[in-house]
C-alpha cells in the first residue's frame, strides 16, 4: 500500500518538493489550486503502478536543464515492513 511521499523533483510542476509529515491511508483526498500538481502525482502512482519508467520522462520539466534527472521517493508498506521505491532502483522492481 502506498504509504508516504518522500521526495519529488523535476516533475512537471513539482521541483524541490517537501511534502507534509503525515502519510497516506486506505482513503486520501488530494486537492489544491489549479495547476498545484495534482494531476501530475496521480499520473507518477499510476506509473509506478504498471512500472514503464520510460514514460515518467514524459513528466519531466520543462524548466529543467538537458543534464537534469527526474527524481523521486516514495515509500510503500509491504507485510509490515517499509519499501522505498526511487528513481534509481524503479529498473529493478
Amino acid at each position: 500500500m502506498f504509504h508516504k511521499i518522500v521526495k519529488l523533483n523535476n516533475i512537471k510542476q513539482l521541483n524541490h518538493v517537501s511534502p507534509p509529515d503525515h502519510g497516506f491511508g486506505l482513503l486520501n483526498l488530494i486537492y489544491g489550486n489549479n495547476g498545484a500538481g495534482k494531476s501530475t502525482i496521480c499520473k507518477v502512482l499510476n506509473i509506478l503502478n504498471g512500472k514503464d519508467c520510460s514514460l515518467l520522462e514524459r513528466l519531466k520539466s520543462i524548466e529543467c536543464d538537458e543534464d537534469d534527472n527526474i527524481d523521486f521517493n516514495f515509500l510503500f508498506m509491504e507485510n509490515e515492513k517499509q519499501k522505498s521505491i526511487t528513481s534509481k532502483n524503479i529498473e529493478e522492481l
